[in-house]
């Protein structure tokens, strides 16, 4: 993996760089930002596949929808704003009112993270970006240590060159509480069709299990076959075009149905969760990962135009625990991070170009 650092990128903060990653022959390549360990690009054979912008400016915006950003200290939604932990009520800011969505307004997207450190591990060569979150930070306890693990490597698999972009997380508890919650996970908005929306992507689930859902998108405890991704006569989901405004959904769809109870899932075998196709750009996308379920996202609430990108910009594939983890009481297990534990998950999105 090669490794390169524009140091100039952010004129009003310089601890604010980019860092390219690229596989050793240049077919792949990641652009990753200091400002919440952020993908700003990931190049596949020329073509960009990765909703961005060409301004540090434009992250920092409230209109920025969260672009390739590492997400946390819980991802998604918590319920009212608040949970509870060890007979304690933690309040949150209800910036998705009158819940909380992905942190809060000063989330894990909005710090300016350490490294990369290049580092090997398991025999590859890594990028380790680093955070510490402080007790009571956004209303939660405990001081946290987070790392956010990014490696790039090329595979042969049936006949292809495949670009693999692995994204691995850690977290501990060092001090402040000896319990606090985390759902770590990337808000990177896939785009494979090479023009301004996903219209004309091809995808196929290998779920249609989700997490229902109220008004407000806060899971109401059931799972049941989401309604707009079609079945075959056998009940296994069957492949879907997305157009240029249906199907939309925004829901947590789950690979386990029951519950996992630990706080790493480094134990489970890799998943795959959704392989996207273009038959324009003869790009495929797969995501795989050691998670219990994965936010799928149409990306109908982007509005950005000013910056580049509107409606369906992009397909989110959020690897993550189950939404509101930590107020459903047989939930709370996969978020429920102790002293003494660690947060641990890995994710890979598996990118190849068929021969036109």
């Amino acid at each position: 993996m090669k490794v390169e650092t524009l140091t100039n990128w952010d004129s009003k903060d310089p601890s604010n760089k980019l860092h390219i990653l690229a596989t050793p022959s240049g077919l792949g390549s990641i652009s990753i930002s200091n400002y919440g360990a952020t993908i700003t690009a990931f190049n596949i054979a020329g073509q960009n596949i990765v909703a961005s912008y060409s301004s540090p400016e434009h992250y920092r915006s409230d209109k920025n929808p969260y672009f390739g950003a590492t997400i946390g200290r819980v991802a998604n939604r918590v319920a009212n704003a608040r949970f509870e932990l060890g007979g304690k009520t933690y309040e949150l800011d209800a910036n998705e009112k009158p819940h909380s969505l992905h942190g809060g307004p000063g989330g894990f997207h909005q710090k300016i993270w350490d490294g990369p450190a290049i580092e090997t591990r398991h025999g590859r060569e890594v990028a380790v970006f680093s955070c510490k979150s402080a007790h009571m930070e956004e209303g939660y306890p405990g001081d946290l240590e987070v790392k956010v693990i990014y490696s790039l490597e090329e595979a042969q698999k049936a006949g292809q060159t495949v670009v693999e972009l692995g994204v691995e997380y850690e977290a501990e508890l060092v001090g402040g509480s000896n319990e606090t919650i985390v759902n770590l996970t990337n808000h990177s908005y896939w785009n494979i069709s090479g023009g301004p929306t996903i219209e004309g992507t091809e995808v196929v689930l290998n779920t249609a299990s989700h997490l229902a859902t109220d008004e407000s998108l806060i899971p109401t405890g059931k799972i049941e076959s989401h309604p707009k991704i079609p079945l075959t006569s056998s009940g296994t989901p069957e492949k879907f075009t997305l157009g240029p405004d249906e199907p939309a959904v925004d829901h947590c769809f789950v690979l386990i149905t029951t519950p996992p109870t630990t706080i790493s899932t480094l134990s489970t075998p890799l998943q795959t969760f959704a392989t996207l196709t273009h038959p324009a750009t003869h790009l495929t996308l797969s995501v795989a990962t050691t998670e219990p379920s994965c936010q799928f996202y149409t990306g109908d609430g982007v509005d950005f135009e000013e910056a580049g990108w509107r409606k369906r910009a992009g397909v989110c594939l959020e690897a993550a625990r189950w939404v509101n983890a930590g107020n459903v009481e047989g939930w709370r297990g996969m978020v429920a991070l102790k002293k003494g534990e660690r947060y641990e998950s890995k994710t890979v999105y598996s990118v190849h170009k068929e021969q036109a």
